[in-house]
């Protein structure tokens, strides 16, 4: 086994981890599309003041998951 035989499978198997995780992230992106386009479709048939509450209160959860998702970044990051 030469040297290029080693690198041609190292560059297999990080091209095999890339494949997963972009299938993994694409897969994760449709299922959110997805999920907001049944959301819209819903809200659509609703009363105007209902509509409104609704992505009022879609806005606030989705605040308060990213304020939640910094922190936890920045707390894991100070405890390395």
């Amino acid at each position: 086994m030469s040297f290029i035989d080693v690198l041609w499978g190292l560059a297999g198997f990080l091209e095999s981890i890339a494949s997963f995780l972009w299938g993994f992230i694409t897969g994760i992106w449709s299922l959110i599309t997805t999920v907001f386009s049944i959301v819209i479709d819903v809200i659509s048939f609703l009363p105007p003041a209902w509509s409104a509450i609704i992505i009022a209160g879609l806005f606030i959860v989705g605040a308060y998951s990213i304020h939640r998702w910094i922190k936890h970044i920045s707390i894991a990051g100070n405890k390395v």
